[in-house]
């Protein structure tokens, strides 16, 4: 197991401690003291230093850092930092190593023209062996000792019931691993089977397909005797099959004989229209030709119109070409105009700036002049004045060291501005110089389009346009002879259809025939009807009994699988809860209906987790840690607080502890073990 020792751990005006260092032996420590006096500071510093919380999981802006005065006001120009040093051990290879982490968090000022100083914000900084990084990179150097998400887990006692109760859940199975179900299907035969049945599908989908499928048996049952007596009452009763179709037959020989008069007289009339229509066709085609050589005369006609106009309409074209070019250079002003706006905002830029620059230095020289004042060493709690040589000398060095760095961040910034502007103005310049030129090819080429555009359009004025002549059949050569060819024609068809082929046709007769025919035939169809409603009524008795037995069959499949299900439950909360005594984690909610859902819920001496006292708290959370260091292989300090409730900590396996305890009126102490 690789287990991460905290060797010693320095706070520095870290929520009211201004200065204070603890040593932890490689088993732990005891802290003691009375409410108030920073025992869950410690606690808190070294959350804050490996996750930048506070041990209840709040960020910077929801747990106060810094030290206040008496008026409860932040005490300003402190920085505010935590130090620690680790170990980490490998127990099996024996292999050690040290490392120092350090967080700041530090104050940033800003000055504006008239005013007094102001505070802007915060930033961290992070160090590793005191060596300055960047936050991922001390990320990373953590990660590489314990992974992120397990820190919590494996150093605050209630870290993992804080967790949702489905992440608690998913811990406690990657712990465990996942049950074998075959291994508990191995118990009986039947489930063997099932699981053959399950065909790569889950326990819960076979049991949902199981459940529609028996849903759907049971609503077909329901609705097949409705059917059954649906289908009987609109079965009609069977006529004399017989008769009917004896009267049929008489009936089919004379309609036959009525069909053979009526064939004649409409074969008649059949050569009469199809002459006729012989007559028209030809019509049809003259027309046809006649428009198309009217076609033919109108293309040869816009020909020549096109030839006669295509010098006019080249000159036309060229005069829309040279206009849009003139647009097209008309719109490149705008760019100019742009160029010329950027060098001006540039050149506003700098003067802002520049005048920036002499404020800058009015508060660098304000800075750098300022003395030291002693009156900071008031103690915030007492209102004495620090009487430590040692404890002035350093709040002076870090006075200067502070102002120190404050004038090298003001002398960066100026150097920085410094280049700002002089880039500005150069490109500023540069822009100013480009407009010029484009201005200068811009009206020039403009001159030069217009007068194309006038020499063109006097061009164009001394072109006249040949108007378009549109062609009608009266043109065509002919065109009389050739409308009395089309009259003659049409006046053929006519008479054609007009000669009598024998006067109408009488069916009178035969519809009556065809009527009654027609009543025979719908009774003779009763006899199909009267036989497929009784297969029909023979199909849904035979399906019923088939229903009948798949709902029973069904139903057995379906209490194999909650068995099944209720087997699985109890393998996973058995697994779960061999890894602990006194706390048991119940992994399923169960319903009245016998349904089941995942859940997890903590026990301890059958009492929830919510529920019980203090020391049964931490000491189900001790049990939990040690599960998850002996699954990872890992370990880290752990802390424990209100330890005065608990008459006896659970064991962690010879990991460090430090026990957080309340003495009544005792400052902080902290004693290694």
């Amino acid at each position: 197991m690789r287990q991460l020792r905290i060797d010693s751990l320095a706070l520095h005006n870290f929520k009211g401690i201004r200065s204070y260092e603890a040593s932890f032996s490689p088993s732990g420590a005891t802290v003691t003291g009375h409410n108030g006096t920073g025992k869950s500071t410690l606690a808190d510093a070294f959350s804050w230093l490996l996750k930048g919380k506070d041990a209840a999981g709040n960020t910077e802006a929801r747990f106060s850092i810094k030290t206040l005065d008496t008026a409860g006001e932040f005490i300003p120009d402190l920085e505010h930092s935590v130090e620690a040093a680790f170990t980490l051990v490998d127990d099996e290879t024996g292999e050690t190593e040290k490392v120092r982490f350090r967080r700041s968090y530090v104050e940033e000022w800003k000055t504006e023209a008239g005013q007094d100083r102001k505070l802007d914000g915060h930033h961290v900084d992070y160090f590793v062996n005191d060596v300055p990084v960047t936050r991922g990179k001390y990320n990373e150097r953590l990660t590489s000792l314990i992974p992120q998400n397990l820190l919590p887990l494996l150093t605050d006692p209630a870290a993992f019931f804080r967790m949702s109760w489905d992440a608690q859940r998913g811990a406690l199975v990657a712990m465990t691993g996942k049950v074998d179900a075959q291994e508990v299907a191995g118990e009986r035969e039947d489930f063997c089977k099932l699981l053959d049945h399950l065909n790569g599908d889950s326990l819960e989908d076979y049991r949902l397909k199981i459940g529609a499928k028996l849903k759907k048996v049971n609503a077909r049952i329901a609705k097949i005797p409705t059917e059954i007596d649906a289908t009987e009452a609109a079965t009609p009763e069977a006529p004399d099959f017989a008769a009917l179709e004896a009267k049929k037959e008489e009936l089919d020989k004379r309609i036959k004989v009525l069909d053979a008069a009526a064939y004649n007289l409409a074969e008649q009339r059949r050569l009469q229209f199809a002459a006729a229509a012989k007559i028209r066709t030809e019509i049809g085609r003259k027309q046809r030709a006649r428009q198309d050589l009217l076609n033919q005369e109108q293309m040869k006609l816009d020909q020549a119109t096109n030839e006669k106009n295509r010098e006019r309409r080249d000159v036309q074209n060229k005069i829309a070409d040279l206009k849009d070019q003139i647009r097209r250079e008309q719109y490149a002003g705008g760019s100019i105009a742009a160029k010329r706006s950027q060098a001006t905002d540039l050149r506003n830029d700098a003067d802002r700036l520049d005048e920036e620059q002499v404020k800058r230095r009015k508060e660098f020289e304000r800075i750098s002049l300022q003395p030291y004042n002693p009156a900071s060493l008031i103690c915030p709690r007492f209102g004495h004045e620090c009487r430590d040589p040692h404890a002035c000398s350093q709040g002076e060095a870090a006075f200067n060291t502070s102002r120190a760095e404050t004038l090298e961040r003001y002398r960066a910034k100026g150097h920085q501005v410094n280049e700002l502007i002089e880039r500005n103005r150069r490109r500023a310049q540069e822009l100013e110089d480009e407009a010029n030129k484009m201005e200068e090819a811009n009206t020039q080429k403009l001159a030069d389009l217009n007068a194309r555009l006038k020499e063109a359009e006097q061009r164009l004025a001394l072109l006249p346009e040949t108007p378009r002549r549109t062609l009608t059949l009266a043109d065509l050569p002919d065109a009389e002879a050739f409308d009395q060819e089309l009259a003659a024609l049409q006046t053929q068809a006519e008479q054609a259809t007009a000669q009598d082929a024998g006067g109408p046709l009488n069916n009178s007769e035969k519809g009556a025939l065809q009527a009654e025919r027609d009543q025979i035939l719908r009774k003779l169809g009763l006899r199909e009807t009267i036989d497929k409603n009784n297969k029909t009524v023979r199909d849904l008795r035979g399906e019923l009994a088939n229903l009948t037995q798949a709902k029973a069959d069904l139903g057995l499949l379906l209490k194999t699988a909650d068995d099944f299900s209720q087997a699985l439950t109890d393998a996973v909360e058995q697994k779960v809860n061999a890894l602990f005594h006194g706390l048991k984690f119940r992994m399923w909610k169960q319903y009245i209906n016998g349904k089941q859902e995942p859940d997890c819920v903590a026990l301890i001496d059958g009492v929830n987790y919510p529920d019980a006292n203090t020391a049964g708290k931490i000491n189900a959370g001790l049990q939990v840690i040690r599960a998850i260091s002996r699954h990872y292989g890992l370990a880290a300090p752990i802390f424990v607080d209100n330890c005065e409730s608990i008459a006896e900590l659970e064991d962690t396996e010879g990991q460090q502890v430090i026990r957080l305890q309340f003495v009544n009126g005792a400052p902080l102490t902290v004693t290694p073990d």
